[in-house]
């Protein structure tokens, strides 16, 4: 086997590692934590939250004027709240539900995978 392809090899083993590492590591975290979350998805939800709180603060301290900066700023924050329900639906969604047996878990580490990027 020549040197590059040997090379070629070792780093498409250590990613296959790498990936496996990252499962477990979540697959700990989904299974330790009482929600079925995992840490950076509590985050988000709780950062989440907060932008919908100032959201509607925001739209309660630009109601009643009718200039054009309020209604592109109500734009603005009726397109953050969109985005903010459909993200913590997803969360909703990809959380661990029931008791934490090896195989709910196992499922629900692989949907927060594949729903990372959408997350």
């Amino acid at each position: 086997m020549d040197p590059v392809t040997a090379l070629g090899v070792a780093a498409a083993a250590l990613q296959f590692l790498d990936l496996g590492l990252k499962a477990l590591e979540l697959c700990q975290e989904i299974r330790d934590d009482t929600e079925g979350a995992s840490k950076a998805h509590k985050e988000i939800q709780s950062q989440t939250s907060t932008i919908g709180q100032l959201v509607k603060e925001l739209r309660s301290a630009t109601s009643g004027t009718g200039r054009a900066a309020s209604r592109r700023i109500n734009k603005i924050a009726n397109d953050c709240i969109s985005t903010s329900d459909d993200l913590l639906a997803l969360l909703v969604e990809v959380r661990r539900t029931g008791n934490s047996t090896f195989f709910k878990v196992a499922q629900t580490t692989f949907r927060v995978m594949k729903e990372a990027r959408r997350i």
